[in-house]
């Protein structure tokens, strides 16, 4: 999903409690401190460790969307909410966790091949224009991306 918004030219920050940025230089993105992440000047964060926006990171966070890398990141519903009502667009960790999802089965069930690869895009777009139609609903409907997740697939 990350991957997907710096190609739309979104200015995407990735950062990990620990430190432990992974890949994100190979992705083109900029790596940040742990503890600068709330107030990284970014269209886009995308926090990548268990919990890590919680209520009061929410109230503060200066990035102007979150694009969480998995399912937990955000602590609890306060701070979905206070995302919310910030306007801070928040990706639905369940749609964007998809994309690891099925990139990890098909590799596990197929290995490497091109067609796999192949496959594996063509399902990773399908999951980011999904989101991209969930956030634009959300937008639309003014309510949050998880209450329209809930609402459409329950």
């Amino acid at each position: 999903m990350a991957q997907g918004l710096s190609e739309e030219g979104a200015l995407v920050r990735v950062a990990a409690a620990e430190g432990d940025h992974g890949d994100v230089a190979d992705a083109g993105h900029e790596a940040i401190e742990a503890e600068a992440w709330r107030d990284a000047d970014a269209d886009v964060l995308v926090p990548s460790s268990p919990g890590l926006v919680t209520s009061e990171a929410a109230d503060r966070l200066a990035a102007r969307g979150v694009c969480p890398a998995q399912v937990g990141t955000l602590a609890s519903a306060k701070a979905r909410e206070g995302l919310a009502e910030r306007q801070v667009q928040t990706a639905p960790e369940a749609l964007v966790a998809a994309g690891a999802v099925i990139e990890a089965v098909l590799v596990w069930r197929e290995g490497q091949a091109p067609r796999v690869q192949d496959a594996i895009d063509r399902r990773l777009s399908e999951v980011y224009e999904r989101t991209r139609r969930v956030l634009a609903e959300a937008a639309d409907e003014g309510t949050t991306p998880a209450q329209v997740v809930r609402d459409r697939w329950g």
